[in-house]
């Protein structure tokens, strides 16, 4: 199961201004992606994609992804309907 949730620092971060702020400050601008977003739903999407390819897990058939509203608790999984949104991809038969 793969959890995301609302309001995430990655969310919306601006990268390249923070890259640049962090050269001028230390003289080294990092090399790696901070992995910002600006669709949450995607981002879970790409992760659980993330999960099924890699190599280095053993079971990686039934990945689930939800995003969870962190202000009221709230997570919807599969059909149920909330604040929070499933991000686990339609099966060919229209369920989660």
């Amino acid at each position: 199961m793969l959890m995301h949730h609302t309001r995430c620092g990655a969310h919306g971060l601006p990268e390249e201004q923070v890259k640049a702020e962090i050269q001028a400050e230390t003289g080294i601008r990092p090399p790696f992606s901070l992995e910002s977003f600006s669709d949450i739903e995607a981002r879970c999407r790409q992760s659980m994609a993330r999960i099924r390819l890699s190599p280095f897990l053993r079971h990686r058939d039934k990945v689930r992804g939800f995003v969870l509203d962190v202000d009221d608790g709230a997570l919807a999984r599969g059909g149920v309907t909330s604040t929070a949104t499933a991000c686990a991809p339609s099966s060919p038969t229209g369920r989660r």
